[in-house]
């Protein structure tokens, strides 16, 4: 019989164990079917391609998830979407059990592979009706199965069907295929249009049909039949082909059917980072190329996997940490430890592919990946560790010490001095000795920075050294002072106070100020409100004075 050579992906991941579903009865086997209630749990079948189901219910536009799975307007306006398609084909038994499916639409005139079910291979789907089924579709469209290879269609009854399609269009099917395909006691009433190979009951047959029948209006333009569109019988073969994981399947000679007898010769073509396992279904073998005679329909998967490799992590000169890890072509890293830290070595910034930090980074400092497996080898990945310390970037003889959480180096400094590499004096520090222990920070703290001074301060205290007055209208201005965050003294001055004795002019405009806050200093509020006027008067004829 002539058979179309299909080549599709059977997907890893769709298996009877891996996936959530809403049935609540059955586990799929034959013994033990799953049981559909409602829209969703038709619609979840495609799940599970190679299991057995039965049908509990009528389905109908009341039933629960029909604006959801099988309505006009579900799927964005597409409807319903045909079970099963060329990469992962329907291939288990479907009970309808003298239930009924009604109304079920499909809008989906740029798909080919169109029906309740899109694609069915090696299956079988009996005891069910469907009627009120409007189904628009492109190539291979029916309103039970677009493309039946080797399954069997038996007693299922569809009236009122309103279908449209382009090439191979059929009432019941709309194109059937294979040795073991087989339709038996079926009937369809309706509507049936398309362009070429247009049946009421199949629009294509290489297959057996019995005891149907069809009472449908027919229209087209080439190849039309009121059972079948165009039917043909012939003793010769095909090769379906399917791949699981990612490659590519060959077959030469590429042709669409087979005399009995011919040579064939299949050769997987694994895709990078893959590589081909063996060949199953009709065949079993890990030889590739493989070469066969053909002498009936062949169903043939070439098998691809992601092999894992082992990645070494040298830690080396330090230790600690994973020591190898395992990861597969295009993935991540996963997760290791950090070889253990350690101030003398320096700091670790990763593992990379050659020693010194050169080649690609896999890991950065924190163990993260930063880029996926790109080789297809065991491989050595070596720690990069760097030195801050060297060459004893820690000035006025601060100790350096490499610190890992900031990736770099942080100095120690002795007394008098601060700065990220002990550059600066610590001009509090020499204030404070220069001046008896006090702080020119009168209301707040005394900060250095970058070798001066500046202030935090209190809250209500208004200027740069904290000894503003907190007073309305009393600005920081008015007493020629500048704003909180200013620099009360520059690292010049601080130089200066350094060598200097308490004489040392550079500050004497700081105990001016102070002596000038202490004087007019308000302890008690209660005499703020009393003399309040009177006090803020003689405080600002003294500030003037002062200037």
């Amino acid at each position: 019989m002539i058979r179309t050579i299909l080549l599709f992906i059977s997907l890893t991941s769709i298996s009877l164990t891996a996936q959530n579903h809403s049935f609540t009865s059955g586990d799929g086997s034959q013994d033990r079917p799953y049981q559909i209630e409602n829209w969703q749990q038709l619609d979840q079948v495609r799940l599970f391609p190679k299991a057995h189901f039965i049908l509990m219910q009528d389905l109908s536009g009341t039933t629960q998830g029909y604006l959801n799975y099988a309505s006009l307007t579900a799927n964005s306006g597409l409807g319903w979407q045909p079970i099963g398609n060329k990469e992962n084909p329907f291939q288990g038994h479907f009970d309808g059990n003298n239930k009924t499916i009604t109304g079920l639409k499909i809008n989906r005139p740029n798909e080919s592979f169109i029906g309740l079910f899109g694609f069915a291979n090696n299956a079988s789907i009996e005891n069910l009706q469907l009627q009120e089924v409007v189904v628009t579709g492109s190539n291979y469209t029916g309103t039970l199965i677009g493309y039946s290879r080797n399954t069997q269609s038996a007693s299922i009854i569809i009236n009122n069907t309103t279908l449209v399609g382009s090439s191979i269009v059929g009432g019941l099917i709309g194109f059937q295929s294979g040795s073991l395909a087989s339709t038996s006691a079926c009937e369809v009433t309706g509507e049936i249009s398309g362009v070429s190979s247009v049946g009421g009951l199949i629009g294509k047959n290489y297959g057996t049909i019995n005891s149907s029948s069809t009472d449908a209006l027919i229209s087209g333009t080439e190849n039309i039949g009121g059972l079948v569109g165009f039917n043909q019988l012939m003793a010769e073969f095909d090769v379906l082909t399917l791949k699981s994981g990612e490659g590519e399947v060959n077959i030469n000679p590429n042709q669409t059917t087979y005399e009995a007898g011919t040579s064939l010769i299949l050769n997987a073509n694994p895709a990078t980072g893959w590589v081909f396992d063996q060949w199953t279904e009709d065949i079993e073998s890990n030889t590739n190329p493989y070469t066969f005679e053909i002498n009936s329909d062949k169903t043939i998967k070439a098998n691809f996997i992601k092999p894992s490799y082992t990645v070494t992590l040298n830690s080396s000169p330090g230790t600690g940490g994973t020591s190898f890890v395992t990861v597969s072509y295009g993935d991540s890293m996963p997760e290791a430890e950090a070889p253990t830290p350690d101030e003398q070595l320096g700091v670790f910034l990763g593992y990379y592919t050659q020693h010194n930090g050169e080649g690609d980074q896999y890991y950065d400092a924190n163990m993260e990946s930063t880029q996926t497996w790109d080789l297809e080898e065991d491989t050595t990945l070596y720690a990069y560790w760097v030195n801050f310390c060297e060459g004893s970037p820690c000035e006025n003889e601060g100790s350096c010490i490499n610190d890992q959480e900031i990736l770099t180096f942080k100095c120690e400094c002795p007394e008098l001095y601060t700065g990220t590499r002990c550059e600066y004096l610590d001009a509090c520090v020499v204030y404070a000795n220069a001046n008896g222990g006090e702080s020119p920070c009168v209301n707040g703290n005394c900060v250095s920075d970058d070798g001066g001074i500046r202030c935090e301060c209190d809250e209500g205290s208004a200027c740069a050294c904290c000894d503003g007055f907190n007073f309305p209208g009393f600005t920081c201005a008015a007493q020629g002072k500048e704003p909180t965050g200013s620099f009360c003294l520059d690292a010049s001055e601080i130089a200066d106070m350094a060598l200097l004795d308490n004489d040392n002019s550079a500050f004497k405009n700081y105990s001016r100020f102070v002596e000038l806050r202490q004087r007019f200093m308000i302890n008690n509020l209660d005499d703020l409100s009393i003399c309040y006027q009177d006090k803020l008067k003689k405080i600002r004829e003294q500030l003037i004075k002062s200037n």
